[in-house]
């Protein structure tokens, strides 16, 4: 009997002290990095739109161009610094070569793979780190470049306006008041003022086998939304993408 109740014990102690990741990745995905010898960046899919006090959306076009410059050139130099071969398709050869459909509709297999891969958050390494799992559409891109891998990105980026920030401060305050007042400890929410999001993806181009990915995320509530707003966008972008590369990457080995 004290045997078991000790097996259950450590059986129960040893569930709880496994590890939780973003990470998916197939169980040999670093044989199959160290024998690639063109890793393809793919223009990142980039989303972005501001949330005014009312809740409605406003895409950012001008500013999704921007970023997506500033998102491909960091992937590629943190690619580049796990000592992989990397090149970058443009869309201008993407036209010239006759792939817009192909990639169109890899893009649309990525985004549903995606939410298979992440509509439950987190998974216990065991599982995460065992996906089999692959998509379609990759097949034309390994024929006509050659290429050995194929790099996909999903950002979005949500960010509240000053006067949406500025009504939630305010909502915030009266809700903190209404409760002391009724004799309760003012709860204030802390609800971010900008939510970034990124999506990171190695595919082998032959297959379309999911080698590896990281879904990794950046919150700021509105004293440091604030505060960017009012410095250099550039250099905030920067800051913001190498952050988010780096938390990605970092659990990218190649060897």
């Amino acid at each position: 009997m004290l045997r078991s109740f000790l097996l259950i014990l450590v059986i129960v102690s040893t569930s709880a002290c496994a590890k939780s990741t973003f990470v998916r990745s197939a169980p040999d995905y670093q044989a199959t990095l160290q024998r690639s010898k063109l890793v393809l960046v793919l223009p990142p899919k980039v989303e972005v739109h501001t949330i005014d006090a009312l809740g409605k959306k406003t895409k950012m076009y001008e500013y999704e161009d921007k970023l997506e410059v500033i998102i491909t050139d960091t992937i590629i130099d943190k690619l580049r610094e796990k000592n992989l071969n990397v090149r970058f398709l443009s869309r201008k050869e993407i036209h010239d070569m006759k792939l817009s459909h192909e990639i169109i509709n890899l893009k649309d297999n990525f985004e549903d793979l995606t939410t298979d891969l992440y509509s439950s958050g987190p998974w216990k390494e065991e599982k995460a780190f065992a996906v089999d799992a692959s998509i379609k559409g990759t097949s034309a891109i390994h024929q006509k470049l050659n290429a050995d891998l194929i790099v996909m990105t999903d950002f979005s980026l949500s960010t509240k306006t000053s006067g949406a920030m500025a009504t939630d401060l305010t909502k915030e305050i009266l809700l903190g008041a209404l409760s002391v007042m009724a004799g309760g400890r003012a709860n204030i929410r802390d609800e971010p003022a900008e939510i970034a999001r990124m999506k990171l993806a190695l595919i082998d181009a032959s297959s379309g086998k999911l080698l590896w990915m990281h879904s990794v995320g950046k919150d700021d509530d509105m004293i440091s939304t604030t505060i960017d707003s009012m410095s250099d966008s550039n250099k905030v972008d920067q800051e913001r993408l190498n952050h988010l590369c780096d938390i990605a990457f970092k659990d990218l080995d190649p060897k």
